[in-house]
């Protein structure tokens, strides 16, 4: 955590693409509170979206959908408090906030970012009201030619021959309201634990996007090398965490990986 600390307080900016809690245990919404608290405190602008983790896994995420249960699931109702607490903290970032879904967007380095909460129950997905606030806002913005637009979510568009996870729902949607008439520059997704980058198309429309899959930082990482990205110039770079001893012989079933073998760069 130091590590990744220190460079975001160096660079600035921050992109947080979801899953800030192991299922949204009660520590590690306190670790996670901290982490937020100091990169605040030393002037760190954060880009952040949450994952399906950050909401008790699975099961509270569905339970919320449920008629009558909503209110009386525990898990889900305390894990979105203190998710909320964590947005709300970091307002001064924020130019847009849709509060009920906790989706953001900021301006900052002659770049917007929109960073839309994707929901976690049988099928990934992003709601269409999310879709048309984010509409909303982007048309608000003068000159927004200007900018270049970076799109944060916790699920890929995409699914490799290799992931265990499905890719977002609802594509189409998000593809022809938003991420192909604003030209998005970039996806930033999350949950697939590794590096990724590709100069690809969008599924449907085959319109070409830069995909930046974002590495995990945690140490429970047990099939790839735990990193960040600093990004530099036009594309992201991996920088693996260095690891101490003694966490590594914490990690169940961890195995040393070739971090260039992480990295799935199919430019074209």
């Amino acid at each position: 955590q130091e590590q990744v600390l220190k460079a975001a307080i160096k660079d600035g900016l921050v992109v947080i693409s979801g899953d800030l809690t192991y299922k949204s245990k009660t520590n590690s919404f306190l670790e996670a509170q901290a982490f937020i608290k100091k990169l605040k405190d030393n002037g760190v602008c954060i880009v952040l979206t949450t994952g399906n983790h950050d909401f008790g896994g699975s099961v509270a995420e569905a339970a919320s959908r449920v008629v009558g249960l909503r209110s009386i699931h525990t898990g889900y109702s305390t894990a979105r408090a203190n998710l909320l607490q964590l947005f709300q903290n970091n307002i001064f970032c924020q130019d847009a906030f849709n509060k009920e879904e906790l989706d953001t967007i900021v301006i900052a380095r002659s770049c917007v970012f929109v960073a839309l909460r994707s929901q976690h129950r049988k099928m990934p997905r992003i709601k269409s009201n999310q879709i048309d606030w984010a509409v909303k806002e982007l048309n608000k913005l003068e000159d927004i030619s200007e900018y270049t637009l970076h799109f944060v979510t916790h699920h890929s568009l995409w699914q490799d021959a290799s992931d265990k996870h499905k890719p977002l729902g609802n594509q189409k949607e998000l593809e022809n309201k938003l991420l192909v008439p604003f030209g998005f520059a970039s996806y930033i997704h999350g949950h697939n634990h590794r590096f990724t980058l590709q100069d690809t198309h969008t599924p449907n429309m085959n319109t070409r996007i830069m995909r930046v899959g974002v590495p995990t930082v945690s140490e429970r990482s047990r099939s790839f090398v735990p990193g960040y990205l600093r990004w530099k110039g036009t594309r992201p770079k991996f920088v693996a965490i260095e690891i101490s001893p003694e966490s590594g012989d914490e990690m169940e079933d961890d195995k040393a990986v070739d971090t260039d073998k992480e990295i799935l760069d199919v430019s074209s």
